[in-house]
């Protein structure tokens, strides 16, 4: 593989942008309530999480982005 950082970046953003939503109309799911995360996603800490707390809200979402980002495809 190519060490370039431009040729790096340029592969990590075409393959993230097949993973995400072209706006934020295509985002679905609750905005309110409780969200159990599979054991394979949070394996090592809390697994219900609050969307109506901003704490555990973001804490959702970086362990979702994080188990995204190091998923293979």
């Amino acid at each position: 593989m190519h060490n370039d950082p431009r040729s790096i970046a340029e592969l990590l953003r075409a393959r993230y942008k097949r993973r995400l939503p072209s706006s934020r109309n295509e985002l679905t799911g609750p905005e309110h309530g409780l969200v159990e995360l599979p054991l394979h996603i949070a394996w090592s800490g809390l697994r219900t999480l609050g969307l109506d707390l901003p704490r555990q809200r973001m804490s959702l979402y970086r362990t979702v982005s994080v188990f995204s980002a190091a998923s293979p495809g």
